[in-house]
């Protein structure tokens, strides 16, 4: 593979939360290939770069992507997900698209595949806490099970061609984006409801606990993968350490001193898992990456200044 400085990367879904900020950090060291679904959302800074390409990729309708686009990179990172209120639907799609891109990749460069799956939702109901990625994989909502099956989709790729795989598993991500009112995590919903009085609800147990991860944290982890000499990957991607919702909640009232206008309960129609850390020891162990942002900190980052 090229060394740094020549390597090209491509993102898909590079306007999503987590594809906005990882862009922006590679985008410092590497030449980027960057897809979007709307234009309106596509930051200026990605615009007229002479190291940045765009495309527009709408991944639920264009069944193949413009093979020329990605012709000359050498990685591509997955951050995107398709939602849709049928879970069948749901990893209909997610797969479809993935497998749609893959039959290309014999005519691109791309020897490198960079996944962003899902630590919080992959492993549903743990038997031990913190969970390693050995531990079996149950996953109890349509978002997990989507993850699971495209987690297999990919590793059955790589068995067929030899492709390297990069599975990332991050906990709850939050961060800059969670005030754009586009990220739909317990963070998020909880802030924006704070800051525009308007009604927050809680779905599940409020005492559920949960491994948040501050996105700059996970841009660390991916940078990492982009560079690791390791064939393949799977890494969880989270602070090692649990908070409940109620926690959270009561934190962020402490920093802003506002609350919305009404708090609400819903029950959630699937089982709920009462705890969710992850075991961080693999990605330590096979990387220098540590994780150095603690809800705290990330949480005054976001809203001290409000």
């Amino acid at each position: 593979m090229k060394d740094n400085k020549n390597k090209r990367i491509a993102i898909i879904g590079s306007t999503s939360p987590s594809g906005k900020s990882i862009a922006e950090e590679l985008g410092k060291t590497y030449s980027l290939n960057l897809t979007y679904r709307q234009e309106k959302r596509l930051p200026e800074q990605f615009k007229n770069k002479k190291n940045i390409q765009l495309l527009h990729y709408d991944l639920e309708n264009q069944n193949y992507p413009e093979m020329d686009f990605f012709k000359n990179c050498d990685i591509v990172i997955w951050t995107v997900h398709i939602k849709h209120a049928s879970g069948i639907k749901q990893i209909h799609l997610n797969k479809k698209a993935i497998a749609s891109f893959l039959s290309l990749l014999p005519q691109t460069n791309i020897r490198r595949f960079i996944y962003l799956s899902s630590g919080g939702s992959i492993y549903g109901p743990p038997g031990i806490a913190p969970i390693s990625e050995t531990h079996p994989l149950n996953p109890v909502t349509p978002y997990g099970i989507t993850k699971l099956e495209v987690e297999k989709l990919l590793m059955t790729f790589q068995e067929q061609t030899g492709m390297e795989l990069a599975i990332l598993r991050p906990g709850n991500i939050y961060g800059e984006e969670s005030l754009t009112g586009r990220s739909k995590g317990i963070i998020a919903s909880y802030i924006n409801s704070s800051l525009n009085n308007i009604p927050f609800t809680i779905i599940g147990n409020p005492l559920n606990i949960r491994d948040y991860i501050y996105i700059q944290d996970l841009v660390k982890a991916v940078k990492y993968a982009v560079d690791s000499p390791q064939k393949t990957i799977i890494w969880n991607v989270g602070s090692g350490i649990g908070h409940s919702v109620s926690y959270i909640m009561n934190y962020i009232t402490e920093l802003i001193h506002l609350k919305p206008s009404v708090i609400n309960h819903e029950q959630l129609t699937t089982n709920e898992i009462p705890v969710n850390i992850l075991n961080t020891k693999r990605i330590k162990q096979e990387s220098t990456w540590t994780f150095s942002v603690s809800l705290e900190e990330g949480l005054k980052a976001l809203l001290i200044k409000k």
